[in-house]
């Protein structure tokens, strides 16, 4: 739900009851009722008891603390990935004994 609030796809006042966001997302409502409580603590949302919920405005310095923070944590995920090893690199390096033949 963060990720459509801040690419607009729920824009500022957009209104949705749990229940259709939970729906729309193919989830239970309680994942969607604390996601709902964590967006309205960042200030994202208001959530409206028996009403739903309805996206609060974003100021653009908020929107672009948003993204410098998102851009950097992708950064830091891609380089975690591009760090690991492949399969050939997890491969034993050496053979144990029971594998050798004799001659």
């Amino acid at each position: 739900m963060r990720r459509r609030i801040l690419d607009n796809v729920y824009p500022p006042g957009h209104r949705a009851l749990e229940s259709a966001l939970a729906d729309e997302l193919g989830i239970s409502r309680t994942p969607v009722r604390e996601a709902l409580i964590r967006l309205a603590n960042e200030g994202l949302v208001e959530v409206v008891p028996r009403h739903g919920m309805r996206v609060l405005p974003v100021s653009p310095a908020d929107m672009s603390e948003i993204y410098t923070v998102l851009t950097a944590l992708e950064s830091a995920a891609a380089g975690l990935v591009a760090a690991r090893p492949t399969g050939a690199e997890l491969q034993p390096r050496w053979t144990p004994r029971a594998t050798w033949h004799a001659r």
